[in-house]
């Protein structure tokens, strides 16, 4: 997470973060720790704010990578909550999915002043002039909370990176360490999200639909039935395809849009995204197993080598 000058980040500022009990809380509870406020340090990078849903509080991106990696979030199912800019402990703690009220071992974990020491790698510091030095708060980029029908709640933790592995910085990739093991020693799966883990086309794609995808919510039935009727048809190009769902819904063309990649997001209607993605052009429609390979956070698949 990059930051352009203009107020700084100081130990003073953390404190007061801390005490407003950001970095913590559930659902709509929760409050981002880096937030996208004039009160607050400006990235570097465009930075954008997702509404409140019904169980979900604002997310906060703080640049473009990040923002697609909410996209790759919000096309995977049995998601419970989506948490950006999730503060770690400093000190020793109780597990994260004990904020959940979820069963748990009684057993306190390490934060990240004790994971440095033991991976001998020196925490990062915030200093401000004149003044002693304290731990930075590490923050990740984003905690998913996702949770199928009988089982319990499950934890994954997502960073981002713009650059491949091998131009990470050696400080950076350090820092990671620490945020892996952070996660890992409770049992919980981290993945470092690079574009070596996703094809470009993909991720473009996401970009140019994610205003029909993310707008507001269609019913389960129209994406079902959405999804069904351009099956039925399926050699139509992505136009043919609109008119197909409008028609069909009785509805106007730009509902049928919002309508359409509501389907392909949910996995209703599988489409290889991959493809160029004109309103001219055929769609390539693919097997589920496919399209949920086609998203690195679905597929599990991390940059980083162990």
């Amino acid at each position: 997470m990059g930051r352009r000058k203009g107020r700084r980040f100081t130990p003073q500022l953390f404190d007061k973060w801390d005490s407003e009990g950001r970095g913590r809380g559930i659902h709509q509870d929760f409050q981002p720790y880096h937030q996208v406020r004039r009160s607050d340090p400006p990235s570097r990078a465009p930075s954008t704010i997702a509404p409140t849903t019904d169980k979900i509080s604002s997310r906060h991106t703080l640049s473009d990578g990040e923002l697609l990696l909410a996209h790759f979030v919000a096309m995977l199912p049995h998601v419970d909550d989506n948490r950006t800019q999730y503060r770690l402990n400093l000190s020793y703690h109780a597990g994260e999915i004990t904020e959940y009220c979820e069963p748990a071992a009684m057993e306190c974990y390490r934060g990240t002043i004790q994971i440095a020491k033991d991976l001998c790698i020196a925490h990062p510091l915030v200093r401000a002039k004149g003044e002693k030095s304290a731990p930075w708060r590490m923050t990740t980029d984003c905690v998913v909370t996702l949770r199928q029908p009988g089982h319990s709640r499950v934890l994954l933790a997502l960073s981002f990176k713009s650059d491949p592995l091998r131009l990470i910085s050696s400080r950076d990739r350090k820092k990671l360490a620490i945020e892996r093991e952070y996660w890992m020693c409770q049992g919980h799966e981290w993945l470092l999200i690079t574009p070596e883990v996703y094809d470009s086309a993909v991720a473009e794609a996401l970009e140019r639909s994610y205003g029909w995808a993310m707008g507001p919510i269609a019913s389960s039935d129209y994406c079902e039935e959405a999804a069904h009727v351009v099956k039925a048809s399926r050699y139509v190009t992505l136009q043919q395809a609109y008119n197909l769902v409008s028609a069909s819904l009785q509805c106007d063309l730009s509902q049928a849009q919002k309508v359409f990649w509501q389907a392909v997001w949910g996995g209703l209607l599988p489409i290889d995204l991959r493809h160029t993605l004109w309103v001219t052009n055929l769609l390539r429609h693919i097997s589920l197993d496919e399209f949920q390979d086609a998203n690195p956070v679905s597929a599990r698949r991390s940059a980083w080598i162990t």
